[in-house]
């Protein structure tokens, strides 16, 4: 940034806006704005156009989440930092699924306050330019979901097919990928049989006639769209994967969301996968072994300059005999558990029958919280008034 960071404060406590001033004297920094949270707080950000809001999360909160969800809303390029002396695991994930991109605890520092502004500034930066290049190449794309369970046997699978599924039958134009070229079982869950699929593209057909796309898709009753892995294990010499950044460009210029079910190992298609996705729904069990092996992803994700709403922890609960609780995953994995799956027989049931649960057992616990998931990425509502229920899974997800 070659200007003063323009900072908007919002704080009940004149005192406290006071400290925060003194922290941020200084030639690089332009206090635009101080108020309470409120009404005045969006004619601020509305005329003081600052790069930064430094907003103040103190008990009782609703006023101060309400205009948090109200900035994040109407300025999205606007990044909000939380600031508060509630520093339990609650209020943190409260503030963050709100939308703040940073939540520092008090007493602050001068250091720590400084560096929290420079590295969500930095980060919007990134993410505008990133949004300006995608617009000139291509103005209108879906959303990429990408499904990453980077432990086998977490249920990552069953989430995808499930997950897709649901937003096809809500009328979507939904595409499945099959990443995984050596375990892929998407195609059986489904019951199709796939006479084409993810390798058998040929190199530039991303640069062609979408319907030629799709002739190499299996349709699924439901409307679902599916890029098969091959049925069989390939050898070096067969061909290889295509390239997957203008796959993807592809796919979601042409279906509203493209459901992505990567490998558990992580390899270069896989990061290209990782980076480009809108949505990347980590899958962990309660097993200590998964929770360990996705602390060390998550941490290394957090090198690559995510934005901080892009990962979303989901919690699978294949079974009810394992204490681990999700307050104690939360703290140990320092992010807040986005969605969780309840523990339920028929998931078993329906995978042995090669059929989608959300089809064959819409109301059973594990399809209700895959559907809630699919409305609350989705943005979309129930058709039903019974199914406004399905928006409210074990108390997570956004609100």
């Amino acid at each position: 940034m070659d200007r003063a960071m323009r900072v908007l404060i919002l704080d009940g406590s004149p005192g406290s806006r006071a400290g925060l001033r003194t922290m941020l004297a200084g030639a690089d920094v332009n206090v635009v704005g101080e108020t309470s949270p409120g009404p005045e707080g969006f004619t601020l950000a509305r005329d003081g156009q600052p790069d930064v809001i430094l907003l103040n999360l103190e008990e009782p909160l609703l006023r101060a989440l309400k205009t948090l969800e109200a900035m994040v809303t109407n300025f999205p390029e606007v990044p909000v930092i939380a600031i508060s002396s509630l520093a339990s695991r609650e209020h943190m994930r409260k503030a963050m699924l709100a939308g703040a991109r940073d939540f520092l605890p008090k007493p602050l520092n001068r250091a720590d306050l400084r560096e929290a502004l420079e590295t969500v500034v930095r980060s919007e930066e990134k993410r505008q330019l990133f949004r300006q290049s995608r617009v000139t190449a291509t103005p209108d794309h879906g959303s990429i979901v990408a499904v990453f369970g980077p432990k086998g046997g977490v249920g990552k699978s069953t989430l995808a097919v499930n997950l897709a599924t649901a937003m096809a039958m809500a009328h979507q134009r939904v595409a499945l990928i099959d990443l995984d070229v050596d375990q892929g079982a998407d195609a059986m869950m489904l019951n199709l049989t796939p006479h084409k699929g993810l390798i058998d593209l040929p190199a530039g057909l991303s640069q062609s006639d979408p319907e030629l796309l799709k002739s190499y898709m299996t349709e699924h009753p439901s409307g679902l769209h599916l890029l098969a892995a091959p049925t069989q294990l390939i050898s070096p010499r067969d061909g290889g994967l295509p390239d997957l950044q203008k796959l993807l460009e592809t796919m979601s210029s042409t279906y509203e969301y493209v459901v992505v079910d990567t490998p558990s190992s992580v390899n270069e298609h896989v990061r290209v996968v990782l980076r480009s996705a809108t949505y990347v729904l980590v899958v962990t069990s309660l097993e200590i072994p998964s929770i360990s092996v996705v602390k060390r992803h998550l941490d290394t994700m957090r090198g690559w300059e995510f934005a901080r709403d892009k990962i979303k922890v989901v919690m699978n609960v294949p079974n009810c005999s394992n204490s681990v609780k999700k307050g104690d995953i939360e703290e140990f994995l320092d992010v807040p558990v986005f969605w969780s799956i309840p523990n339920d027989p028929k998931v078993g049931e329906a995978n042995q029958h090669g059929t989608p649960l959300v089809e064959t057992s819409p109301r059973s616990k594990a399809a209700e919280a895959i559907t809630a998931l699919h409305y609350t990425l989705t943005g979309l509502k129930p058709e039903s008034h019974g199914a406004a229920r399905l928006l409210k899974p074990l108390g997570l997800g956004r609100r």
